[in-house]
């Protein structure tokens, strides 16, 4: 014997719409397994330069979307939100020139002040892009940050264009 139960909508205690049919095979989900939030993107505007040889913050200074406000453009970080601790996903990018065709350039992810990732790529034309993505066990209160260097002398100049600077971030939920 089969039993079936026909409903249109799941709802807590509090009247809260959990989870919504159409009729016709189509769901609509609130809140059921959480969300991942805090999500940000933040980016470059204007220009930026550092001398080569050295490790130097990339100064995200324009947070595109910031679900919970945890990115401060003005010490260029993400900061873990009180209640969202857990699992997160980053993703960097920064595209910069390379002082000579054969010095690389390096990007790192530093938690709490002390590197914990760090790729590095070969330039192979005097501008590239060093990327990485990563992920992190994080209490509230951390905070992760990206810095950059490139091998050589002289100045480094990172491209202003947000298309190709950009730092993003989000809380991993069922992991």
């Amino acid at each position: 014997m089969t039993s079936i139960i026909k409903v249109n909508t799941i709802a807590d205690i509090g009247n809260n719409t959990l989870l919504e049919t159409n009729g016709s095979g189509s769901i609509t989900t609130n809140n059921i397994g959480g969300q991942n939030t805090p999500f940000f993107e933040a980016r470059r505007s204007g220009a930026h330069s550092f001398s080569a040889g050295t490790t130097t913050k990339v100064p995200f200074n324009v947070a595109h979307i910031d679900t919970d406000s945890a990115f401060d453009t003005t010490n260029n970080r993400f900061t873990v939100p009180s209640g969202k601790a857990g699992k997160y996903f980053f993703y960097a990018t920064v595209y910069q020139e390379v002082p000579s065709n054969d010095d690389r350039i390096f990007l790192h992810y530093y938690k709490n002040g002390s590197t914990q990732y760090r790729t590095g790529l070969w330039g192979k034309t005097s501008k590239c892009s060093a990327l990485a993505s990563v992920y992190f066990d994080l209490s509230v209160g951390d905070y992760v940050e990206v810095y950059t260097n490139t091998e050589g002398s002289g100045t480094v100049n990172v491209d202003p264009s947000d298309i190709y600077t950009r730092f993003f971030g989000m809380r991993i939920i069922g992991a």
